[in-house]
């Protein structure tokens, strides 16, 4: 009689487990919508101001996972700041990272388009991988490729009409002074 209570309290303990296993998934799953929502509220919020279609690079170029990049410009608001012209953002997003900030990526990237920057969103769709210091490698891997031309084609962007880029994690926001 004792052994069938104690494979009783096991199994239930063990399903209890299961249960908060479960629920840290499901709770993961809605965490995941919002941010790629943040993501959905951008493409609408800077539709007109987007150059081409947004490009899916299969290989970042050091972790090997895909990366999607959205180019914005708001021609109106064009500045001749840097070495060579207009300097380039790369804002990043949905990497493994912890977030910093309190302000939307909509308000950063309105502000960056305000002030006449070229913004390249650099969308890590949320991959594990994703992480320091592979990161770093990637996004200079990225960069690299940036400035020799290698994305953008077709997107009217001339390459030598930028000389300076900056690399700004989500959440933050840059002043080039």
């Amino acid at each position: 009689m004792k052994r069938k209570q104690t494979q009783r309290l096991f199994f239930l303990v063990l399903l209890l487990c299961l249960l908060v296993a479960a629920l840290a998934v499901f709770s993961g799953a809605e965490t995941s919508i919002e941010r790629k929502g943040s993501m959905i509220e951008v493409e609408n919020s800077f539709s007109e101001y987007r150059l081409g279609a947004v490009q899916r690079i299969e290989n970042d170029g050091y972790i090997g996972i895909p990366v999607q990049l959205s180019v914005y410009y708001d021609s109106e608001n064009r500045v001749t700041s840097g070495i060579g012209g207009t300097p380039l953002i790369l804002y990043v997003v949905n990497t493994a990272t912890e977030r910093i900030g309190t302000k939307t990526d909509t308000e950063i990237i309105r502000s960056m388009l305000d002030r006449g920057y070229l913004v390249c969103v650099i969308d890590y769709l949320e991959d594990e991988k994703a992480v320091t210091p592979a990161l770093d490698w990637s996004l200079q891997a990225l960069r690299a490729n940036i400035n020799a031309g290698k994305y953008f084609s077709g997107m009217g962007i001339p390459t030598a009409d930028y000389k300076e880029t900056f690399v700004v994690p989500a959440g933050y926001d840059v002043s080039l002074a």
